[in-house]
């Protein structure tokens, strides 16, 4: 009787502990999820914010044309224009937005904005102030050019 009662308690031990484990893992999972929706839903609100933003729109537009007007615009403009891609940057160093992630949705336009002369006229471009700018250029470029060909075509 004893045995029988030691081997009922085992086998209550050994349920128990698979309904903790599958209670871990479950909970792990949704935990994830719950982390992933966060930074899907975050990334989704930068983007639209991004995409939506007039004056953003209207500094894109210059930037792609390579419009000289562009020096004309004020500096706060300017520069809320290029902090935003700062952001990204700082966006991806805390793990909340994949590198690669940023690059097909924002490195094309943070490209170009580092790169168009009459955007920074005014600026010390090289000053400190836009290290991070510069970094996320550079870093964004270096993967762009790790993509395989296959991802390329769908990266800016």
């Amino acid at each position: 009787m004893t045995e029988n009662l030691n081997t009922l308690k085992d086998i209550a031990a050994l349920i128990g502990g698979l309904v903790l484990l599958f209670t871990f893992i479950k909970g792990t999972i949704e935990y994830i999820r719950q982390g992933t929706l966060k930074r899907v839903e975050l990334f989704l609100s930068l983007e639209k914010a991004f995409r939506e933003n007039t004056d953003f729109q209207e500094i894109r537009n210059m930037i792609a044309q390579n419009d000289p007007k562009v020096a004309e615009l004020t500096k706060k403009r300017r520069r809320d224009y290029a902090a935003f891609f700062e952001i990204i940057a700082l966006l991806i160093n805390s793990g909340l937005i994949k590198k690669e992630i940023a690059c097909y949705m924002f490195s094309s336009n943070a490209y170009l904005c580092w790169n168009n002369k009459y955007f920074w006229e005014g600026f010390e471009k090289n000053d400190l102030n836009w290290g991070m700018l510069r970094i996320f250029v550079e870093e964004m470029t270096s993967v762009r050019d790790k993509l395989e060909p296959a991802e390329r075509k769908y990266s800016l």
